[in-house]
């Protein structure tokens, strides 16, 4: 899987939470990844400033809580929804 396909998996996810934070943990549990691959991809999309969330002491690092979708990272899952397959 490309590293794009994984952002736009894990925006996805971020996307589709319900009510309660989002947080490394509950990344892990939607989407079945190590907690190591959760913290890379957040990371990775933190810098491209798709998401945005609150650094924690939690290990592996970067850890957060309250992720949310950053406007950019909002138009790119819009974006890609709607491009033909």
């Amino acid at each position: 899987m490309s590293e794009s396909d994984r952002l736009l998996i894990l925006l996805a996810a971020v996307d589709h939470a319900d009510d309660e934070p989002v947080t490394n943990e509950r990344l892990v549990a939607a989407l079945g990844w190590s907690a190591e691959e959760v913290a890379e991809s957040l990371e990775a999309a933190q810098a491209q400033m798709l998401v945005w969330g609150l650094r924690n002491g939690g290990v592996p690092k970067p850890h957060f809580e309250d992720v949310e979708l950053t406007v950019q990272g909002q138009r790119l899952l819009r974006s890609n929804r709607a491009a033909p397959s």
